[in-house]
C-alpha cells in the first residue's frame, strides 16, 4: 500500500497584468493580485502531487490565512493515507474539520494528481473517462479596469477584441444594489449582444443582487438578447419563484455549493443548471458528485473558477469539464490574467476560444517550486 509521507503548504501572491473591477451591490470591487494557497503531496515512492485554491472570502468564506490554518490542521489527517483512496480521504477531512472546502479542494487536486501520475492515468480517467476532446469557454466581462466603470463604448470594444481572440461566450457581472433599479444592467447586456451579435453566449451574472420582483421584471427584458442568468438573488425559495416566472435559463451558484445544497435546489426547483466550482466543493471528487446528481435529474451544469486561479486549479477544472454530459458556458481561463503561472510546463491548451488537454498523468502540468514560499 502506497503512503502519502509528506504534506506541505505553499502561498504565492502573482500580480495580475489584467486587473478587473467587478460590481457589487453597487460598490466597485478591484482584483489586482492573483492570491494562492496549495499543497505539495508525496508518497513513499516520491511521486509528489500538486493542488492549488484561491481565497475569495465573499463568496466562499475563507481567506489566505484561514485556508493555511484549515490545511496545517488537516495535514496529520492526509499523512499516512493511501492516496488512491480520494473517497476515504475526504470522508477523514470531513471528518476532521467540517466546511471548509477551498482547503479541501488544495488537498483533493493534489491527490488527483499524485494518484494520476502513479498510474499513468490523466485526472479525467480518474474521473470516470472523457466525453469530449475540447470544450468551449467563458471570459469574464467585468464592469471596468484599474477602478474605472468602463462606458458602454469602452465596454463594447472590449467584447469585440475577445471576440477576435475567439470567445464565443462571455460571463457578464450584472447586478446594481437591491432597490436601485436594473437599467444600468440591461445596457450593459444589449451592449454587448450589439457588440457581438448572435456568435456569443451570454452568462449574466447577477451575484444574488437583486429583490424577487427586480429579477423577474430585469430577467423578462433580458431574455430578449439570450442569456443565461445566474444567482440572480439570494435564496433558494427566491430562487424557485424567479425560475416560475421567466423563460431564461437560471443557474445556481452562491446557492450551489455543496451536494447537500445541490439536493435542495432539486427538490425546491429552484434552478435550470448548478454552477459547479471545485474550489467551493471541495475539489474534483466532489464537484463530479455534484454533476453527476444534476445529470442524473436532467439539470445541466456549468464549471466555473474564481478570481486568482491558478492554470492548475483551472486545469483541473478542465479536467472535469471533459466528463460531463451537459457543460455549459464553462470557464477556465481566470489565469489569464495574471502576468506569471505556477505552470511552466503541460496543462490546458487554448485555441480559438476552446479548451483541450494534454493527454498527460495527473494534471498534466510541470511547476516551478522555486516559485513557491513553505509554510
Amino acid at each position: 500500500m502506497l503512503k502519502i509521507t509528506k504534506m506541505r503548504i505553499f502561498c504565492l501572491d502573482i500580480p495580475m497584468s489584467n486587473p478587473a473591477t467587478f460590481t457589487f451591490y453597487g460598490d466597485q470591487v478591484s482584483v489586482d493580485t492573483a492570491n494562492q494557497v496549495g499543497v505539495k503531496l508525496v508518497n513513499d515512492e516520491g511521486v509528489e502531487g500538486w493542488g492549488l485554491t484561491s481565497p475569495v472570502p465573499p463568496y466562499h468564506g475563507m481567506t489566505a490565512g484561514m485556508i493555511i490554518e484549515a490545511l496545517k490542521f488537516l495535514t496529520p489527517f492526509v499523512e499516512g493515507q493511501d492516496p488512491t483512496n480520494i473517497e476515504r480521504i475526504h470522508d477523514v477531512m470531513d471528518w476532521a474539520l467540517r466546511g471548509s472546502q477551498p482547503a479541501k479542494c488544495a488537498v483533493d487536486l493534489a491527490l488527483y494528481d499524485l494518484v494520476g501520475k502513479a498510474t499513468g492515468l490523466p485526472a479525467y480517467a480518474l474521473l470516470g473517462g472523457k466525453r469530449r476532446d475540447d470544450f468551449e469557454t467563458t471570459f469574464t466581462l467585468p464592469s471596468g479596469r484599474g477602478g474605472r466603470i468602463w462606458s458602454m463604448d469602452e465596454l463594447a470594444s472590449e467584447a469585440r477584441g475577445l471576440l477576435a481572440r475567439g470567445f464565443r461566450a462571455f460571463e457578464v457581472h450584472i447586478g446594481t444594489a437591491p432597490g436601485k433599479g436594473f437599467h444600468q444592467d440591461l445596457e450593459r447586456i444589449a451592449t454587448i449582444r450589439g457588440a457581438v451579435g448572435d456568435q456569443a453566449a451570454i452568462d449574466a451574472d447577477a451575484h444574488r443582487n437583486w429583490t424577487v420582483k427586480e429579477a423577474i421584471l430585469a430577467v423578462r427584458e433580458l431574455e430578449r438578447y439570450n442569456v443565461m442568468i445566474e444567482q440572480p438573488v439570494a435564496t433558494l425559495d427566491e430562487m424557485a419563484e424567479v425560475r416560475r416566472s421567466v423563460g431564461a435559463t437560471i443557474i445556481a451558484d452562491e446557492g450551489c455549493q455543496t451536494w447537500e445544497d445541490g439536493v435542495e435546489i432539486i427538490k425546491r426547483e429552484a434552478a435550470d443548471a448548478f454552477c459547479i466550482k471545485p474550489i467551493k466543493a471541495g475539489g474534483l471528487y466532489k464537484a463530479k458528485r455534484l454533476a453527476i446528481l444534476a445529470e442524473s435529474f436532467g439539470l445541466l451544469t456549468r464549471v466555473d473558477g474564481v478570481p486568482g486561479e491558478g492554470k492548475l486549479s483551472n486545469g483541473a477544472s478542465a479536467h472535469l469539464v471533459l466528463t460531463l454530459k451537459h457543460p455549459i458556458v464553462c470557464g477556465v481561463m481566470q489565469h489569464d490574467r495574471n502576468q506569471f503561472d505556477l505552470v511552466v510546463e503541460g496543462g490546458m491548451e487554448y485555441w480559438d476560444g476552446r479548451v483541450s488537454l494534454p493527454d498527460l498523468p495527473g494534471l498534466g502540468v510541470t511547476v516551478d517550486e522555486s516559485m513557491v514560499t513553505f509554510v
